[in-house]
């Protein structure tokens, strides 16, 4: 059980960040969803350390993953930004 518990609190990052688009509104203390590779995903801002705000229809760079939930950044900051 703690393994599993674990596994879904483990951050993957990627390579390199693919765009996704915002269907269900993304803030900085609310998940949203994103289409992406062609599914629908829910979705947090990865790291936010200020008030953002991504409304559907939007494009945002997907960069990871924890458990299901997809790691977004707008697609005007890298990854090293979100510090």
């Amino acid at each position: 059980m703690t393994t599993q518990l674990y596994l879904l609190d483990t951050v993957q990052l990627f390579p390199l960040s693919v765009p996704g688009k915002v269907i269900d509104m993304i803030t900085s203390e609310e998940p949203g969803r994103v289409k992406f590779q062609s599914s629908e995903w829910p979705a947090q801002f990865y790291r936010s350390n200020f008030s953002l705000i991504a409304l559907p229809g939007t494009w945002v760079s997907v960069i990871g993953i924890k458990g299901i939930t997809l790691l977004v950044t707008p697609l005007h900051l890298s990854v090293s930004e979100t510090y």
